[in-house]
């Protein structure tokens, strides 16, 4: 992502930091507590980050099956017409112990699905892992 943050120009000063090199890893962030703000500070700090578009929306087809689609689609009445709202579910993590998660609407399917993915690299948390065992309290340390 090293073209990513080249055009990026940060508006906050957490993005300020990681742009200057003062914050070098997402962990530093989550240690104190700050808010990210800008999704550009995970594509920088996070650059293995992959992103997958939850398949929640369903058309009908022919006997009786329902093929899944990568938005669902809501409509209701308007004076003028039906109204359409495309609506977006997307993961982002690192397989490694990070995971984000968006939803968003939008007019068009490109939309919801660019709204989506920037709400989950908002939302990042880290995931505690451990060895599996609960009687176990080594809270992760154990090689897995």
């Amino acid at each position: 992502m090293v073209d990513a943050k080249s055009n990026w120009v940060p508006k906050t000063g957490l993005g300020r930091k990681v742009m200057n090199g003062e914050i070098t890893s997402i962990d530093e962030i989550f240690d104190k507590g700050l808010i990210i703000r800008e999704p550009e500070i995970v594509e920088v700090l996070v650059p293995e980050l992959e992103t997958y578009l939850i398949r929640t929306g369903g058309m009908p087809g022919k006997g009786g099956g329902k093929s899944r689609t990568s938005v669902r689609v809501t409509t209701r009445m308007h004076k003028s017409g039906r109204r359409r709202t495309l609506h977006a579910l997307v993961i982002a993590g690192n397989c490694n112990g990070l995971l984000g998660m968006g939803y968003a609407t939008g007019e068009d399917a490109q939309r919801a699905i660019q709204k989506a993915e920037r709400q989950a690299k908002l939302h990042m948390v880290p995931i505690r892992r451990g060895c599996g065992s609960w009687e176990c309290g080594c809270g992760g340390k154990q090689a897995q």
